[in-house]
């Protein structure tokens, strides 16, 4: 049965909708056609969000993750994804915090009722299976139409190439691999809070 949006919901789907607005009247100008498409893509999952808050109640908090995700990817359309510190660049940031955060929100949408390891393993699992989605999406952008920027349709960062460096040479490999550390240290946080509520 269909619910009514209460006012904080409404407040977090309009702040994450014009987060999007804003993010995709800014790209004509900061970057090219198909990281505008990346941009305008995130209203996916702000609408599969606002069509499951319909029929259950998602914590504020978890709207607010998923917003930090929305921002921080954004971002790195904008050209974020140029950035890098000591090789690493931004965007085995994102899949390390995209994962982490994934996974808080996961763990705070699935039922309550499920024993607390078996909705931490469902967190886990559905956090990496995305993960492996997004991989095969960034493969077909990449290699069947030639895409090469950093964002949720290419391989890659935005980051000049650097021979040798693993980091880019097995790209995909090292993303998921930065998605299961995110996705772990989400996991060791949640078993930290429910110690130190005992």
């Amino acid at each position: 049965m269909q619910r009514q949006l209460d006012h904080s919901e409404r407040w977090a789907f309009s702040i994450m909708l014009v987060v999007v607005l804003l993010l995709a009247i800014a790209w004509p100008f900061l970057a090219d056609f198909w990281n505008g498409i990346d941009t305008i893509l995130l209203l996916l999952p702000i609408g599969v969000l606002y069509w499951v808050a319909r029929y259950r109640k998602i914590p504020l908090y978890a709207y607010i993750l998923m917003f930090i995700i929305f921002t921080l990817h954004g971002l790195g359309v904008l050209g974020l994804f140029g950035l890098s510190f000591h090789g690493f660049g931004y965007d085995k940031f994102m899949h390390f915090i995209a994962a982490l955060m994934l996974f808080l929100f996961l763990n705070a949408f699935l039922p309550a009722k499920l024993p607390r390891w078996e909705r931490l393993m469902y967190a886990f699992f559905i956090t990496m299976g995305f993960a492996a989605m997004n991989e095969v999406v960034e493969f077909v952008g990449s290699f069947f139409f030639g895409l090469g920027k950093g964002g949720i349709l290419t391989l890659g960062d935005d980051v000049p190439l650097v021979l040798g460096n693993p980091l880019q040479d097995f790209d995909g490999y090292f993303d998921l691999f930065f998605n299961a550390i995110g996705a772990f240290v989400a996991l060791l946080l949640v078993l930290v809070k429910s110690k130190l509520r005992k």
